[in-house]
């Protein structure tokens, strides 16, 4: 779980949370996973990830990107 390799706090609402929430307010909602299109810095401070790899699979794996686009 993502609890087990981050030290960010783990939020109780689900992406199926927000999609819902926001499809019910207007919006069309369209979801892809956050991925990379360049290096990513490795980062000094471990607070959040114990490791690089950690760092790395969390924004891969774990972080999504909504787009949100208000229906007329």
């Amino acid at each position: 779980m993502i609890g087990d390799t981050t030290n960010a706090p783990v939020q109780d609402r689900s992406p199926d949370d927000y999609s819902s929430a926001f499809s019910a307010a207007g919006f069309k909602v369209f979801v892809r996973r956050f991925g990379y299109n360049d290096f990513l810095a490795a980062p000094a401070d471990r607070s959040y990830y114990p490791s690089l790899v950690d760092a790395i699979d969390y924004q891969a794996k774990h972080k999504l990107l909504f787009r949100l686009v208000k229906s007329d």
